[in-house]
């Protein structure tokens, strides 16, 4: 059967876990590239609250099927089932309460879509230069604005992997919307929930006060070192500074100290390219299964069930 590119969907609203969106990340596997991921969680609660929840998160598993199918054929619901190919969705019900890493409510089911570009992010707020469109996330914002806890649904699409023994189906993550606040599970609080105000508003010097006048000439204190007359002088002192090095040459007519640190950096750059060069190679669909099986490695023989996916 011939492989089928699947839709891209939207989840439902879930819970976010574990993002990783401001730096890639190396995946489990040898040779995998970085990647950008997330954990969002549907718990029944929240499909529940949301009308169109329970649609969205079957449409995720038809698509998933349909992914498998057209790599696998009719034997793909009977691999998934087995265990033999991965399945994408997680669920707490599965999962191992000595050997996982998730404290979902029971009942809960994730997946964690991954890409190897930096998804785009915004918020629920409306874009004010943009009617209708939600503000965009910068990324110096996102570690703040994405934690885990947080209320998020994202655009994602099925895809299916065969690397070296390792195969299933995964999730590509397209982008990402933050939807609502919600309680941090690493248990971080903000800083203005953690401290009170000192002194009321009233309290605070005027713009005409003596301190703010201070500060404002502290702040100002740096700049000197830009003036031009400064840098006027530097190419005088360099220019001496050479003519020394050249009296010492010639009396002493040994070789300059100074050749060895381009030497240095030259073998420096040679590493790097060494580097650069062992991190092209890697299949960029293999990083989520592994986590997978070690969360189940000590359960019985629970299979997967696709009794909701039809």
């Amino acid at each position: 059967m011939a492989s089928e590119k699947q839709p891209v969907l939207q989840t439902p609203i879930g819970i976010c876990s574990y993002p990783n969106l401001v730096e890639a990340r190396q995946g489990t596997n040898k040779g995998s590239k970085p990647k950008f991921s997330t954990v969002i969680a549907f718990t029944p609660e929240l499909l529940k609250k949301h009308k169109d929840a329970k649609a969205k998160l079957k449409a995720l598993k038809q698509s998933a099927l349909a992914c498998a199918e057209s790599k696998w054929g009719t034997k793909a619901r009977t691999l998934i089932e087995s265990g033999k190919l991965n399945w994408p969705f997680r669920s707490m019900d599965d999962e191992d309460p000595d050997d996982t890493n998730y404290s979902f409510p029971d009942g809960t089911e994730w997946i964690q879509p991954s890409t190897v570009g930096r998804p785009g992010t915004v918020d629920r707020y409306e874009d004010p230069d943009n009617p209708g469109k939600p503000v965009k996330i910068e990324v110096d914002d996102l570690e703040e604005k994405i934690y885990a806890g947080c209320h998020i649904r994202a655009t994602v699409r099925a895809y299916w992997y065969d690397n070296q023994g390792n195969k299933g189906v995964a999730f590509a993550l397209n982008n990402i919307q933050k939807v609502a606040e919600g309680e941090r599970l690493d248990g971080r609080k903000k800083a203005s929930d953690e401290f009170e105000a000192l002194e009321d508003a009233d309290d605070m010097p005027d713009a005409d006060d003596e301190a703010p006048r201070r500060r404002k000439k502290s702040r100002a204190a740096p700049p000197p070192e830009d003036d031009e007359d400064d840098e006027e002088d530097v190419p005088v002192r360099r220019k001496k500074s050479r003519k020394v090095e050249e009296d010492d040459d010639q009396d002493d007519g040994d070789e300059d100290e100074e050749d060895e640190p381009p030497a240095r950096r030259k073998k420096s750059r040679k590493v790097e390219e060494d580097d650069d060069s062992d991190d092209d190679d890697g299949d960029e669909e293999d990083d989520e299964p592994a986590p997978r099986r070690r969360g189940r490695a000590s359960k019985s023989k629970k299979r997967t069930s696709l009794d909701d996916v039809m």
